[in-house]
């Protein structure tokens, strides 16, 4: 955020790949290195999904070692998963206190996907999808999944609690919920859910939203009080802004045990 970390994987060939007498050929010897700064850090393979907090202090990425994908944050080990693991996107909360990454079993394993927030595993879906956000405060985390062998839903998880299902559609493979977002005080959250018939709807809290043919770029506005948004219906474009009833739709209080979403 402050622009003065830059890194980027890279590696070194030391070795040309070569054709060999029968017609096969041999891999390139490599070096691969995280390089934060100009300052390189050797590793076994070429570093995955790198993720930096915002204030820069840490850094994290996935590096293969002995066959497993092995977590590291500011160069330390701190988790090794199994030989059956595959490990998604990293993100950071806000305060870069908390951490969160999709993983999950190999293919061919069914509802084996999950989400792993502060090293601690969430129930297991056929998809995590794409929306994994944490609030401004860092407080609250949402994400979105996808059971495709049981309900057939898509799913939006609120600090471990499921508070929301819609119906799978045609061609989004990661679910039919999108534009996930937090207000800026973290006390309210809206997203964007597709339909059947190819229409979308917003929603904020449990409130639903009307219909359009096409939703985009929820914003809230800065004292968490309105929510605005792009539309189509049919030749018209619109910014819809809407005021919010509610002026609490998260449960709060001074700890981070989870919260979860309120009727109020």
């Amino acid at each position: 955020k402050d622009g003065k970390k830059l890194v980027f994987a890279a590696a070194n060939m030391l070795t040309q790949p070569l054709l060999t007498a029968d017609g096969q050929i041999t891999g390139a010897q490599l070096k691969y290195f995280l390089v934060i700064n100009g300052q390189e850090m050797e590793l076994q393979s070429i570093p995955e999904f790198i993720a930096i907090s915002l204030d820069g202090s840490k850094i994290a990425y996935m590096v293969i070692q002995n066959g497993r994908e092995v977590l590291f944050v500011n160069g330390k080990e701190v988790r090794s998963h199994s030989e059956l693991e595959e490990v998604g996107t990293l993100v950071f909360s806000p305060n870069g206190e908390r951490m969160a990454y999709a993983a999950g079993l190999s293919q061919g394993y069914e509802n084996g996907n999950y989400l792993r927030i502060d090293g601690v595993k969430s129930k297991s879906y056929s998809l995590i999808g794409r929306e994994i956000v944490f609030s401004p405060y860092s407080k609250h985390l949402a994400f979105t999944a996808v059971d495709t062998k049981k309900d057939r839903k898509g799913y939006i998880i609120l600090d471990s609690e499921e508070i929301a299902s819609y119906e799978l559609v045609t061609n989004m493979v990661f679910g039919p919920i999108y534009n996930l977002v937090f207000s800026p005080d973290s006390e309210k959250i809206a997203y964007v859910v597709a339909q059947k018939d190819g229409k979308a709807f917003v929603v904020v809290g449990d409130k639903k939203e009307p219909s359009y043919d096409k939703v985009a770029n929820l914003h809230f506005s800065p004292d968490g009080n309105k929510i605005a948004y792009n539309t189509r219906l049919g030749r018209e474009l619109w910014l819809r802004v809407d005021p919010i009833e509610q002026d609490k739709i998260i449960t709060s209080n001074d700890n981070l045990e989870p919260k979860r979403l309120v009727h109020d």
